[in-house]
């Protein structure tokens, strides 16, 4: 039998709670900052010097920009559903395994939940890892004005402190 996950104290604080970032979230944001000035500054360098600049250089700016726009649109979400989310139980209806493109596998969960008005609501995540052993019962931070905003606990990027 594999016991119910119990979720810390901190979250049981009364909202708005202090959260912080992860370590994981610092190195994303770096990363994806850097590749992405990397290809500006070069294409700018190009643009200054008046030569020809590469479409491929444009291309990857704009989609390392793209990256970098939605990794602090999921930091935001997170941050903001640490901070004032309502926890749940949720149970574990499925699971699936995928590969990228790279053959690593991850795991597609789907979870129901109910919140606070008594409405069923369905939830979908990924998980980088299949060797992560995912109990029956999860935990789910949601947003109390839509609860279609919600994500499983702990989330990957931003934790609560005390």
């Amino acid at each position: 039998m594999i016991p119910d996950w119990l979720p810390p104290k901190v979250l049981a604080q009364s909202v708005p709670r202090k959260t912080k970032l992860r370590r994981a979230a610092y190195l994303e944001i770096l990363s994806c900052l850097f590749l992405w000035l990397s290809c500006a500054a070069q294409a700018a360098f190009i643009y200054v010097t008046r030569g020809i600049v590469s479409p491929t250089l444009v291309l990857y700016a704009a989609l390392f920009g793209t990256l970098w726009f939605f990794l602090l649109y999921r930091l935001y979400r997170e941050k903001a559903l640490v901070a004032s989310g309502q926890m749940t139980q949720a149970l574990l209806v499925g699971e699936q395994e995928a590969f990228n493109l790279f053959g690593k596998s991850y795991l597609n969960l789907t979870y129901d939940f109910y919140d606070e008005s008594g409405l069923r609501v369905s939830g979908r995540t990924a998980t980088r890892s299949s060797s992560e052993v995912h109990p029956k019962r999860l935990t789910v931070l949601y947003d109390p004005k839509k609860s279609s905003r919600n994500i499983l606990y702990p989330p990957r990027y931003v934790v609560a402190i005390d």
